[in-house]
């Protein structure tokens, strides 16, 4: 049976803790949610269709093969959303009992555990829940990459990955400056969601 010094040394090491993640969570509701999720849901789907797009026209592609690298990218998509909700449940878990607090730095971030019998409770099972997440996301991705070099070459799936990386950072980099940016007129993050740049 792990002792509570075990048991946030054990999750704390499982999930990461950024110190953007960190500042996020001191921010006024209001200031994290800054549509509905629906807007937002919609945004994004808008935003992977464009991008999809842009990625078939790199490749170069026929009709037939980008519907069917399209599909496969689809289905991986929709079962990557599925994970990340999971994911969302288990985060919130941790936020609940492990209390954080900012100091100078990362030196003087501070977390606590929670005394609280849900917290006692479900440790465990939250724990096994995020390493077969890691696993899962794994298997998500080998399933990707193997359906679609059926389709395309090495360098083309190469591409498809690096594009990938970078639209992902760009889009990552939107979505943590998105509120600082509406505070100052945020006008340019708008403009900056229609892909990669």
């Amino acid at each position: 049976m792990m002792n509570k010094k075990s048991l946030l040394l054990a999750l704390v090491s499982v999930t990461v803790f950024s110190v953007g993640h960190l500042e996020a969570l001191q921010r006024p509701p209001a200031e994290r949610r800054i549509r509905f999720p629906q807007q937002r849901e919609r945004m994004e789907r808008e935003i992977e269709a464009r991008f999809d797009q842009m990625l078939m026209n790199r490749l170069d592609l026929n009709a037939e093969e980008a519907a069917e690298v399209r599909f496969i990218l689809q289905v991986t998509r929709d079962d990557r959303r599925a994970v990340a909700k999971k994911e969302q449940r288990t985060r919130q878990f941790v936020m609940n009992c492990v209390r954080s607090s900012m100091g100078e730095g990362w030196a003087g971030v501070e977390m606590q555990w929670v005394d609280s019998e849900i917290c006692e409770k479900d440790s465990a099972r939250v724990i096994q829940e995020m390493i077969d997440m890691r696993v899962e996301e794994s298997l998500l991705f080998k399933r990707e990459m193997e359906a679609v070099m059926e389709i395309i070459g090495h360098k083309q799936l190469l591409i498809m990955i690096e594009m990938r990386e970078q639209f992902k950072s760009h889009a990552d980099r939107i979505r943590s400056g998105e509120s600082r940016g509406r505070r100052g007129g945020g006008k340019s993050n708008e403009k900056g969601l229609d892909g990669p740049s």
